[in-house]
């Protein structure tokens, strides 16, 4: 096969839906298949227009038939015991979350029989103390420091329950479970975090992004439940993915595609509570949320896919949500993936209070005050101080104050109609050519829009809360100031490929370069072309990022500049491994100011299909397919001034270690094969604990010197278990505790729990109780009052 024949079929028929979908800038497929920049740029007005929000009308009534054929739409139902062979139970597990010191979210779903039942949980918690032998830590007997709490869990939460146990002790660890009289759930594990002063030696965490169920088993949190001493994880965003089975993005794996509820794009409440179960299939997912509590906030596909929010419903709106859909049920699947739906979508409010809502039932977090834009049942922001060693702020960046016209906006489409003509190479370089003029052109307008002003992610108030914590934070002596957002703040420029030679050996250079040379002069090379004159004039791609809001970054890590001692951005959204410093202004050179850690997807797919496959001819050549990976992870690395690391093959999460001194982050990952395959085998095949995994690079962020990012010798910071927790095999007992406090309406707004009251035991246990000799804990509560009402009132 021809280069060119290559490279048209590779890009119409496998890398652009990939990377169009996946809101990653890469222009549409109907762009791609424009004969001249007239077709092209027309393709991609239409895919914009098709977009964008149209304004709603006075009054809407969704219809249960669709506007053509008439065809009666499926509704999602409660999920009950009948999908489990009539059997109820606990079959999503336990997980815990928003940890303060004095308290933490705990949440459980029960699958009933019947969908108009109501059902009594009982909650049981017990510290983790030295004077209680593990396997005691829930026998009555031993243990009087046994809280339970009964909870009554109905379809109005979908039985979701979802406690907010107060009245705790600071740094303490704690286990829980739910029963029902009968069947008992996961045993968790969960902790507090540290008093506002108290000293903290060490702190562990890792953070993840980006997992489509279909497209592989989520190995990556499997992996990370293993991790020693795990304090916390944090996942920023894209936990689930809203698309339905018509669809063909991210689908390698068809059983899991086959699992998934419902097969329409997810609309309505119960779509969206439905795709969570799901996802809560998935036993790594499982492992991960009983083995440590998670701090989380949300990017695009909770809602949908690029969506956006600036306060009204008449600048909110999504790429992915289509009020009124040119397909029906029965159209084909090509005419609803073409139409991005298979009925009409409605009310954006509407829907994005549903996704929501589902969001809140189904995470261990409190709910917030205030709103989110049109989401009026919520704010999602938290706030987590850890001792005397970090801050962490985690806030929305989609629904509560995003300008539509950078999430909409591909700056491809700015330089590829111009690309699209021009094959020559040379002219592209030489700064008096005609053709690299106008390019510089398109470049300084182009920029402009990204540094427009009026532009925002995250808006005045939330940017006002990020700067007065770390402010805080940073006059307490805290050292790191922690800011988790959906997107990558680094600036990123796409592959070059007409530098890509000059990163390959020697012996193999010539061979990189006449084929790259041959992409280039093609005709249907026009997006790489497009690309190199985006290196060229220092012109990033990806406006859905904070490249597209360069203004606010701009401002955010100035603000970091002035209001922290060392701060470190967490970032997702992209599906690779990416790790940058960050600079003054949020230039692409200058002063370091700041680090931005970027987490690869969990299992979806980033650059690695589409560019992977394009130059598989190289393999050969290079020495084999990882070494085409290392070749565009090194072009990447080269052409965008401080990005320290890239790695667009694999999958996985970042773990960290920090202390006072240092911030050791650990990029951990998995080859394609081991996600695509079940966790039996990959065990099998690993002969460990979990599938295997390695990690690719160790970088150190040293205290006293931000934006510092220095790969090490060696990965070495952070060590797994090679055993699961002993708790996780306790044995709980339904157990009546006279005056036990009953819980009701523990959905999505959580209901609390306050510890602090201690309960009658029966007789027996109260007897065990008095001769019971053990030291007690240590801890504090009532000085950390004052963080958990801080968390609250935000």
């Amino acid at each position: 096969m021809s280069v060119s024949s290559f490279l048209l079929l590779t890009l119409i028929m496998g890398a652009c839906p990939v990377l169009f979908v996946a809101s990653n800038g890469i222009p549409s497929k109907e762009a791609l298949q424009a004969k001249n920049p007239e077709e092209f740029l027309a393709a991609e007005k239409k895919m914009r227009e098709k977009s964008a929000h149209k304004r709603l009308r006075e009054t809407f009534l969704r219809s249960s038939k669709s506007p053509l054929g008439m065809v009666t739409i499926e509704k999602s139902e409660h999920i009950l015991a009948n999908y489990f062979d009539g059997e109820p139970g606990f079959y999503h597990g336990v997980a815990s979350g928003d940890p303060l010191p004095d308290a933490v979210v705990l949440w459980t779903r029960y699958t009933p029989e019947t969908e108009d039942a109501t059902i009594m949980l009982e909650l049981f918690i017990a510290e983790v103390d030295s004077s209680v032998e593990d396997q005691n830590l829930f026998d009555f007997e031993s243990n009087e420091h046994i809280r339970v709490a009964e909870i009554e869990v109905t379809k109005e939460s979908d039985f979701v329950a979802k406690v907010d146990v107060v009245g705790l002790k600071s740094n303490a660890h704690y286990v829980f479970a739910f029963t029902d009289g009968d069947k008992v759930s996961d045993i968790g594990q969960t902790r507090t975090a540290p008093a506002l002063d108290e000293k903290v030696e060490t702190m562990t965490y890792a953070f993840f992004s980006c997992a489509h169920f279909s497209n592989g088993y989520f190995h990556s949190y499997d992996v990370a439940s293993t991790i020693k001493d795990l304090d916390f994880w944090v996942h920023v965003g894209d936990y689930i993915y809203e698309y339905g089975d018509y669809e063909p993005y991210a689908s390698d794996v068809p059983e899991r595609k086959a699992q998934t509820l419902p097969k329409w794009e997810i609309v309505d409440l119960q779509d969206y509570r439905n795709r969570y179960a799901t996802y809560h299939l998935d036993e790594g997912l499982r492992n991960l949320r009983r083995r440590a509590p998670v701090i989380q906030i949300w990017d695009d596909h909770e809602l949908t896919n690029n969506a956006y929010g600036e306060g009204d419903i008449f600048n909110t709106g999504a790429e992915n949500h289509q009020e009124t859909c040119s397909a029906n049920r029965d159209s084909t699947d090509e005419e609803k993936a073409a139409a991005q739906c298979d009925r009409d979508e409605g009310n954006v409010k509407i829907r994005f209070n549903n996704a929501a809502q589902a969001y809140m039932e189904w995470m261990p977090l409190r709910r917030g005050p205030g709103n989110m834009g049109v989401i009026d049942i919520t704010s999602i922001t938290q706030v987590i101080e850890w001792g005397e060693l970090a801050s962490i702020v985690a806030i929305d960046t989609r629904v509560t104050s995003r300008s539509m016209e950078p999430t909409l906006a591909s700056v491809f489409n700015d330089f590829a109609g111009f690309a699209f003509g021009n094959t020559n190479m040379s002219a592209y370089y030489d700064p008096n050519s005609e053709i690299r003029q106008t390019f510089d052109t398109i470049a300084s307008g182009t920029k402009d829009r990204m540094n427009d002003p009026s532009f925002t992610m995250i808006g005045e108030d939330n940017f006002q809360l990020t700067m007065d914590v770390f402010a805080e934070s940073k006059a307490a002596g805290k050292t790191w100031q922690i800011f988790a957002a959906g997107t990558m703040m680094g600036p990123q420029k796409a592959i070059n490929m007409h530098s890509l030679a000059d990163y390959a050996p020697p012996d193999s250079s010539p061979f990189v370069k006449d084929y790259t040379d041959a992409i280039l002069a093609d005709p249907s090379g026009f997006l790489f072309r497009a690309a190199v004159a985006m290196d060229l004039t220092d012109t990033p791609y990806n406006r859905d990022g904070f490249d597209g809001f360069a203004h606010e970054r701009s401002n955010l890590i100035n603000g970091f500049a002035q209001h922290t001692n060392n701060p470190i951005v967490l970032g997702g959204d992209l599906h690779d491994s990416w790790a940058w410093t960050l600079y003054k202004d949020g230039k692409m050179s200058g002063e370091p100011v700041a680090v931005n850690l970027g987490c690869p997807g969990v299992t979806s797919p980033g650059w690695g299909p589409f560019l992977g496959g394009l130059l598989t001819p190289l393999m050969g050549p290079l020495g084999g397919l990882d070494n085409v990976y290392k070749l565009i992870a090194d072009n990447f690395v080269g052409i965008n001034n401080g990005l320290v690391f890239a790695d667009i093959q694999k999958k996985g999460f970042v773990a960290i270690k920090a202390t006072k001194n240092e911030h050791i982050a650990e990029y951990i990952l998995l080859d394609s094969v081991t996600t695509l395959t079940k966790y039996e085998d990959a065990r099998r095949t690993s002969g460990k604990l979990t599938a295997d995994f390695s990690c690719a690079v160790s970088l150190k962020t040293t205290a006293g010197q931000p934006g510092s990012l220095v790969p090490q010798p060696h990965c070495s910071a952070i060590e797994f278990e090679p055993v699961r927790p002993v708790v996780w095999e306790l044995s709980v007992q339904g157990h009546s505790v006279k005056g036990s406090t009953t819980l009701k309406d523990c959905g999505y707004n959580a209901c609390q729990f306050n510890v602090s009251s201690k309960h009658k035991k029966s007789p027996k246990s109260e007897k065990s109780a008095k001769g019971s000799k053990g030291k007690k804990s240590k801890g504090k509560t009532a000085k950390d009052t004052k963080a958990h009402k801080k968390a609250r009132s935000l």
